[in-house]
């Protein structure tokens, strides 16, 4: 692996997906010997961002404190938030259990179908700030398959775009990346334009 690889994976980040120089927060959780945390890092240091770190088994409770705009994970770290919210609800008034319930429902029945709802957006933006302690732009997922059924989840209360991606170690994370703007599930997106990507039969 060169620097001219890592550079370029940066690069292809950047044209990808683009982020505000300055605004965004970061909450980095993984070792920097995984690419992806890596790569991600370099992009926002090259955007200027502010980078927080956390011990993945207390990220839960820091998430509030650093209020990222950009959360990146494995669908696994994706999995254990919804466990921690819906455990955070369990043990809250059982009315607000009903509520989330009847809310996640109805919205997630939207999202299938490609439309949105202002007013169930009110309470997941208010569950979302309760979890990242901010409002995220978007999620990304990475280094396996996300089910569907997480990621209409995590769409409809994070009040974002969750995006994937698909690489190696050995392309940098050059590899595909789904548009934030592309809403359908178990896609990895196009190319980045840092690679050139060949099917063999």
């Amino acid at each position: 692996m060169t620097h001219a690889q890592m550079v370029a994976g940066v690069s292809g980040m950047a044209m990808t997906v683009p982020l505000r120089d300055g605004t965004e927060v970061y909450a980095s959780y993984l070792p920097l010997a995984h690419i992806l945390a890596l790569q991600i890092e370099n992009y926002l240091l090259r955007c200027g961002s502010k980078l927080c770190y956390a011990d993945p088994r207390t990220m839960a409770r820091a998430l509030p404190l650093f209020r990222p705009t950009v959360f990146a994970g494995v669908p696994k770290v994706y999995e254990m938030l919804r466990s921690a919210l819906e455990k955070k609800l369990g043990t809250g008034p059982p009315a607000l259990k009903l509520i989330y319930d009847a809310l996640l429902a109805y919205k997630t029945a939207l999202l299938r179908v490609g439309l949105d709802c202002p007013v169930t957006n009110v309470f997941f933006r208010f569950l979302s700030v309760r979890v990242f302690g901010a409002v995220l732009k978007f999620c990304v997922s990475g280094g396996g398959p996300m089910s569907e059924n997480l990621a209409v989840f995590c769409r409809a209360c994070f009040c974002c775009p969750v995006v994937q991606g698909y690489a190696l170690t050995e392309t940098c994370v050059g590899g595909t990346f789904q548009d934030v703007n592309d809403d359908r599930n178990g896609v990895v997106g196009g190319p980045v334009p840092c690679v050139e990507i060949m099917l063999q039969s």
